[in-house]
């Protein structure tokens, strides 16, 4: 009977992590929205949807398409956005990162890719954290994240074990579907 009880425990924890998770697509107001993942201005009868940002003089707009309209919008007054690919973005200081875990509220990771300006220059890829969906975002470093979760005593030694290097941050479980740094925010 204990093993039955075992086996059935089991097999659930495994299907709520493998049970996919899908986004709203459209745009989030605020990151209260986003939290609640209540979008607005969404696709039509899931038609084609894009949003395009207008980098060269107007990097605070973004042009939203679907098959019957286009709206502008200041991403001044906007959280972000998610698209058809379940990816999601925020907007922060007139600039598009990408929620590399947008599931999570407590520690998100972003990131930024960019060129060096140069001709047949390399991508630069530079990596973010805020300490909720609504703070800042902070450069990802383990004395950054130290900072940040001081008042956090265990996932501060937590860092301390689990990570050696930077890249170490980006560690990604496939299994549970998680950052290294949620799961040891996560212990209490």
């Amino acid at each position: 009977m204990r093993l039955f009880f075992l086996i059935f425990s089991i097999v659930l924890s495994l299907a709520n992590c493998f049970k996919a998770q899908v986004l709203s697509v459209g745009i989030y107001v605020t990151a209260t929205d986003f939290i609640n993942k209540q979008t607005k201005f969404t696709p039509q009868n899931h038609k084609r949807y894009k949003v395009k940002q207008q980098y060269l003089f107007n990097n605070h707009l973004i042009k939203v398409k679907n098959d019957t309209n286009t709206i502008v919008l200041n991403t001044d007054t906007l959280y972000g956005y998610c698209n058809p690919k379940n990816q999601c973005f925020r907007f922060y200081k007139q600039k598009t990162y990408t929620i590399l875990n947008p599931y999570e509220t407590e520690l998100l990771l972003y990131s930024f890719s960019s060129l060096g300006g140069y001709k047949h220059s390399q991508v630069s890829t530079n990596y973010y954290f805020s300490t909720s969906t609504s703070t800042q975002l902070i450069a990802l470093t383990v004395s950054n994240l130290k900072i940040a979760y001081s008042t956090n005593f265990k996932f501060c030694n937590l860092l301390s074990g689990y990570v050696n290097t930077t890249d170490d941050l980006l560690n990604f479980n496939t299994d549970t579907k998680k950052y290294l740094l949620n799961t040891l925010i996560q212990l209490k």
